[in-house]
């Protein structure tokens, strides 16, 4: 009897082990394929940005290059490779210096002409620095200086119409020390009384002169606030604030620079 179950167990244990070896090898193949797979669409994706930039590639070569590489064949030297490879990466440098150039243009040449049509409209008055303002309700009593803390809810946007802050839609205002802010608050804040709300068109050298295309923030961005000035204070211990944020409890530097 003993003898009889040592046999069944052990043929069992062969049958199940041949039963497995199908699926073993298909998952061979299927992690196998994965990789490829994953692979390419991280190639295509890169492959596709150089396309953009104007550099097409010869998919038959790029293939055989691959599959060369994988048996450690390749047809071309190392040196000969490093060459081709670095005259492809300075062509694609070039390209793009150029594409974000010719973008920069165009976000400058649009910031520009919306600054122009807006000063235009009735009620803008433009200052001598470039400020741009517009009196939607005056408030009453003195103004506060630069050195103030002022207590505001205000609004943000960029000329597209993109909102980046809200102070309304969070229940609370915001607090700030006007020397702390960008020079459009600086100034125009400066103009208002504790009730008063105005709306300022700020050109980009009264904001933040954004140059970068890689910025979350267009290049030569002018900005645009409403802003409802509540109270202010002489700076003392614990309420300097932080400057106007862009939302998410980060300052407009935290957001324009991606961090």
């Amino acid at each position: 009897m003993k003898f009889f179950c040592k046999r069944s167990l052990a043929a069992l244990a062969v049958s199940s082990a041949l039963f497995t070896l199908p699926a073993l090898a298909a998952d061979l193949e299927n992690e196998s394929y994965s990789i490829g797979a994953s692979f390419g669409k991280y190639l295509s994706g890169q492959l596709e940005g150089q396309k953009e930039l104007g550099q097409e590639i010869d998919l038959n070569s790029l293939m055989d290059g691959v599959e060369d590489a994988l048996k450690g064949e390749t047809k071309l030297e190392p040196e000969a490779m490093l060459d081709f490879l670095n005259a492809r990466a300075e062509r694609l440098n070039t390209e793009l210096k150029a594409k974000q150039q010719a973008e920069m243009d165009a976000a400058k040449a649009a910031n520009d002409a919306y600054l122009a049509e807006n000063a235009q409209k009735e009620g803008v008055v433009v200052t001598e620095s470039g400020l741009q303002y517009q009196v939607l309700a005056e408030g009453e009593g003195e103004k506060p200086s630069a050195e103030d803390v002022v207590t505001v809810h205000f609004k943000g946007w960029t000329i597209d119409g993109s909102q980046f802050e809200n102070t309304y839609t969070k229940g609370e205002p915001a607090q700030m020390s006007l020397i702390h802010t960008i020079p459009g608050w600086e100034e125009g804040v400066q103009m208002m009384s504790p009730g008063a709300k105005y709306r300022f068109v700020m050109p980009s050298n009264l904001s933040y002169d954004i140059q970068d295309p890689k910025a979350a923030m267009a290049p030569h961005s002018a900005l645009i606030f409403e802003i409802e000035l509540i109270s202010f204070t002489e700076p003392k211990a614990g309420n300097f604030g932080h400057g106007a944020s862009m939302g998410g409890g980060a300052s407009m530097d935290e957001m324009l620079q991606g961090e």
